[in-house]
Formats: structure tokens, C-alpha cells, sequence
């Protein structure tokens, strides 16, 4: 811990412990965090310190005014007016020691078209678990489990929904303990469907329900029949070695995948690990072309708008800390991967590991950056270079997360 006086006021004292900003105006008789606002009860606004880990955000398709993040230790944050004020949504009944305060969340999906409808996982502790498969109906306010036919150990990730399957019948896919999982009524039973050993996350396909993807330190994979059966599509170099948590900087293997908006047949990949990057597929996985080269990449998205614009997110670091000179932060391309460049002005560091495009406009991109929080930037040519959030105005940029506790 650190303690700082100010100077110009004897009354004021200022610390940081490992992760947070407190201080005092009145020699000690009261005291404050400085990282949050209070804007409404139980209703958060950062003021650009953000100390967090960055797993997942997702917008809903159904209401992008609704949008949550998955964190360690913060577990749970949802916003329901576009990012501009956050609510704790942590269950206590799932988050152990915790106690709602905090949780610790892999992954989250949210229904395409019932905004009322979300799952996530939810733990006490990252790697210990217990994690369970939760599911909400009114928007992330109550939580119930949707765990049954999963294993009770085993770290998750990748959840993924089918957009094509039936709206109130949902097909989803998870990976557990990197074997994958499937439901077939709505999350509400799993059964395994590949005993992948190493697969972290998963996609399906927008455009035919019978070709999804998993991958991870065990290469890529695909299936052509809805998860029945799968062949290893990628290329070796995809593959990593087993052992490590599939979210450090040592892991190596598949950390994205994402099909493109609009041509059925392309698929990207992106790989993280020394000498991999972003790879391209445009004949539905049957062969790739690596179109970006980068030992950090951890995510990618297509713009349904223009899907010659890709984007990539570097990032050495998971935790906070861990610089690395080599993470490019984030990367984005005009010209369907052929040349690319870097658009990391507002953020503290160059570190990138989620993307996320605004679901009713592709120009405005939601990103995760490990140890800073989340941002909100607008790619419009009326707003070209300039972050576009009214949370709080820090020097060349606005930041987006709340704190994990009042």
C-alpha cells in the first residue's frame, strides 16, 4: 500500500492498495473510494481508474442498450443504458465467500432475440470453481441454474448460441474442463459432445446450424452435422501445449473464432502464442492463410457492414501488469487483412483481449483491456480518433467499467 499527503491540503490523504484508490478530505473522519461514482443506488460510473481483468462483454442483440461484463474477482456488472451506469449482478447463492459482492465470471451469452434472456457462468474462485451455469429471464436481476449434464469441476468457457435454432428452444454450446457441451432446450440440460481435452472456445455458424467450430490448446476443430462428430481442421501451428491456464501468457492455441457476417464460407482464427496471429479460411475451414502475425492475439471481430474492416486485439497481459513490448493492443484492417494498422490512442496500455461491435452500428467498438477496464471508442468517420463514452473523460479517452464494489 502506498499513502500520498497533498500538499496543498493538510486535510487530504491519498492511498492505493494492490488494486484500488481511496482517500480522505477531512483528516480521516470519513473516507471514500475515488474510483467510482455512486450516480443512482446501487448504479456505478467509473471515473477512468479501473484496475479490473477483462474476460467477456457482450451487447444484446435484442436491446444493445443492455450490455454485461465477465471479470475475476468483479464477477457480474450489467448496464442497461448503453454502458453509461453499471449494477453489481453477481448472485450471492453462486458466488460462495463472495457473497453477490464480487464472483468470478468466464463467460456470458446473451439470447439474439430475447433481451430478457441471458446465461453466464458464475464462481467463487477461477480455478478452483465451483463453476456453475446460470441463467437469467429478466435481464440479469435473478439468476438460476442451468448446469444440469455439466461436469462439477473443470474451468468454462466459450459459451456460444445457436442464432438459427428455435427462439424459445435455444441450441448452445460451452466448453468445460476443454471438453464441449451441448444443449438442446434452452440450456436447460448438457450433454458432452466432444471430448476435446482442449478446446476453449466455440462458434456457430450464423449461416448453417449444422457447422461450428471449438478450439483451443488442442488446435481447431470443426463439426458438420450440429456437434454429432469433429475433424481437426486447422493447421498444426494452431496447436499448443497441454498444461497452464488457457488465459496466460505462457498458454498457446486457439483463442477466437469468427465467421464472417456475410460470406458463408470465411472464418477467421485468431491464435495466441510465438509466431501465430490471424488466419483466414475462405473455403469454410478447409484451408487457412495466416493474414496477421502476432504472439499476443486474443481476439477478432468482422464488420457486418463492411466485412473488408477486421479487427484484432493483442495483449500479452491477462492480469494487470505483465507488459509486454510486443502487444500491439488494437489492430485494424481496411482492406480484408492485407495491410493493418494500430488505434490505441485513449488507452492506457496497449493491451486488447475482447472486441466487441455494437450490434445496430459496426463503427462503434466495445474492447476489454486487461489491468485498465473497458472502453468504448467510435470508428465513424464524423468521429474518427476521438473515444465516444459519456462515463468519464480521462486524457485521450473515456473509460467504461465499473468498480467491483461500492
Amino acid at each position: 500500500m502506498t499513502i500520498g499527503l497533498d500538499m496543498s491540503d493538510p486535510d487530504a490523504l491519498f492511498w492505493v492498495d494492490g488494486q484500488f484508490v481511496y482517500g480522505t478530505r477531512d483528516d480521516g473522519r470519513t473516507f471514500a473510494n475515488f474510483y467510482t461514482n455512486e450516480i443512482a443506488p446501487g448504479r456505478w460510473q467509473s471515473r477512468g481508474i479501473d484496475n479490473i481483468v477483462t474476460f467477456d462483454l457482450v451487447i444484446s442483440p435484442a436491446n444493445p442498450d443492455l450490455i454485461y461484463l465477465a471479470m475475476p474477482d468483479a464477477g457480474c456488472f450489467r448496464s442497461d443504458d448503453g454502458g453509461a451506469g453499471w449494477q453489481n449482478c453477481n448472485p450471492a447463492a453462486y458466488t460462495g465467500s463472495w457473497n453477490g459482492a464480487g464472483g468470478n465470471v468466464m463467460t456470458v451469452a446473451a439470447d439474439p432475440a430475447r433481451a430478457n434472456v441471458v446465461w453466464l457462468t458464475q464462481a467463487e474462485d477461477v480455478v478452483d470453481g465451483p463453476h456453475t451455469l446460470l441463467r437469467s429471464d429478466d435481464f440479469g436481476a435473478a439468476w438460476t441454474a442451468s448446469h444440469d449434464g455439466l461436469p462439477a469441476s473443470g474451468v468454462p468457457a466459450g459459451l456460444s448460441v445457436d442464432p438459427n435454432s428455435p427462439t424459445d428452444n435455444r441450441t448452445l454450446f460451452v466448453t468445460f474442463g476443454g471438453d464441449v457441451y451441448r444443449s438442446e432446450d434452452d440450456g436447460r440440460t448438457w450433454a458432452e459432445v466432444f471430448a476435446c481435452g482442449g478446446c476453449r472456445y466455440t462458434a456457430v455458424s450464423p449461416h448453417d446450424s449444422a457447422i461450428l467450430f471449438a478450439g483451443g490448446e488442442t488446435g481447431l476443430w470443426r463439426s458438420l452435422d450440429g456437434g454429432d462428430s469433429w475433424t481437426e481442421t486447422g493447421l498444426p501451428e494452431m496447436r499448443g501445449s497441454l498444461g497452464g491456464e488457457f488465459w496466460d501468457k505462457y498458454w498457446a492455441g486457439v483463442a477466437a473464432i469468427v465467421f464472417d457476417p456475410v460470406d458463408a464460407e470465411r472464418v477467421y482464427t485468431a491464435v495466441f502464442g510465438q509466431d501465430r496471429g490471424l488466419y483466414r479460411s475462405d473455403d469454410g475451414g478447409d484451408s487457412w492463410t495466416k493474414i496477421l502475425t502476432d504472439d499476443f492475439l486474443r481476439d477478432t471481430a468482422v464488420s457486418p457492414a463492411d466485412p473488408q474492416t477486421i479487427h484484432a486485439g493483442s495483449s500479452g497481459a491477462i492480469y494487470s501488469g505483465g507488459y509486454e513490448p510486443g502487444s500491439q493492443g488494437f489492430l485494424v484492417s481496411r482492406d480484408g487483412g492485407q495491410s493493418w494498422e494500430t488505434a490505441n490512442e485513449g488507452l492506457a496500455w496497449p493491451f486488447v483481449n475482447v472486441i466487441t461491435l455494437h450490434p445496430d452500428d459496426p463503427d462503434i467498438i466495445f474492447l476489454g483491456s486487461p489491468g485498465a477496464g473497458y472502453y468504448q471508442r467510435d470508428f465513424s468517420p464524423e468521429f474518427s480518433y476521438r473515444l465516444h463514452l459519456p462515463v468519464v473523460t480521462v486524457p485521450a479517452g473515456q473509460a467504461v467499467a465499473a468498480a467491483w464494489f461500492p
